[in-house]
């Protein structure tokens, strides 16, 4: 039986405090609303300390709200499960370095119990599809941070998944590397149709690649500022100008002096 929201995220009121060493609570999101529709291509867009990374960490089930809630497919998320895989920026110690690229991937389908020449078949494939095929036979320290951050996002898609999550999962990278991975991404979001959100402060790689852009106030205590749907074509071009023009506004909105106590005001007052 298909549920008819199979796939939905529904985040519904979510507040998120932490406690202090010194007894402090420091609100890192507050009142957090937003639908996320299955096969959206989502960024979480702000400054550092604006909370995308909580919400993140609360979509995978790594944390949990301290009040509202964070539904998929109109049950509670409780903790991690196989409906969700995370990419991390951390190139370096993502990977299990002991395991050749083959096993890496491999290495969810076999904590699974799938069958090895099942799980040989579907890293084929997924290797196949971030072009690191001729590669499986190599270590982790023997690959390029693009090479290992591709093998991370084989490894993800590997257990079929229905969302992906991904934290600045560029954002060590060089200019060059960054910029091929995220056609790269865009090629693979367009040919598995997969539910993608994304934690990025960089407001160039939203408007190239996201369908939709949540963009976030300052922290402590952060809000949705904007909530933007992008209407732009694809493949895009950066030197188009509905390009620049939404690049334009998003800037305005984010480094506009009082925005987010403006939007506090707001919100109160309401």
């Amino acid at each position: 039986m298909i549920v008819a929201d199979d796939g939905v995220i529904d985040i519904r009121n979510v507040t998120k405090t932490y406690a202090t060493r010194d007894g402090q609570c420091i609100t890192a999101v507050r009142n957090l609303h937003a639908r996320i529709e299955p096969g959206q291509f989502v960024f979480l867009l702000g400054p550092s300390g604006c909370g995308k990374s909580t919400v993140l960490n609360m979509l995978a089930g790594f944390e949990k709200p301290t009040d509202g809630e964070i539904l998929l497919s109109g049950t509670p998320i409780g903790g991690p499960d196989s409906r969700r895989t995370v990419v991390f920026q951390d190139v370096q110690g993502s990977l299990f370095p002991w395991m050749t690229v083959q096993e890496n991937v491999e290495f969810g389908l076999k904590m699974a119990g799938t069958q090895r020449r099942t799980r040989q078949a579907r890293a084929n494939a997924l290797l196949s599809l971030v072009g690191l095929q001729a590669f499986s036979s190599r270590m982790p320290f023997e690959l390029s941070g693009g090479m290992r951050q591709r093998v991370q996002i084989a490894r993800g898609l590997a257990i079929d998944p229905q969302i992906l999550l991904m934290d600045e999962p560029f954002g060590a990278l060089d200019a060059q590397t960054r910029a091929l991975l995220q056609s790269e991404l865009e090629r693979i979001w367009q040919e598995t149709k997969k539910t993608i959100i994304f934690v990025t402060h960089d407001i160039l790689e939203c408007v190239r690649l996201a369908d939709r852009i949540i963009v976030f106030s300052r922290g402590p205590n952060a809000r949705v500022l904007r909530d933007i749907c992008v209407p732009n074509a694809r493949p895009r071009n950066p030197m188009s100008g509905a390009f620049s023009d939404l690049t334009e506004e998003i800037d305005l909105l984010l480094h506009t002096p009082g925005t987010s106590a403006r939007l506090e005001r707001a919100l109160n007052n309401s």
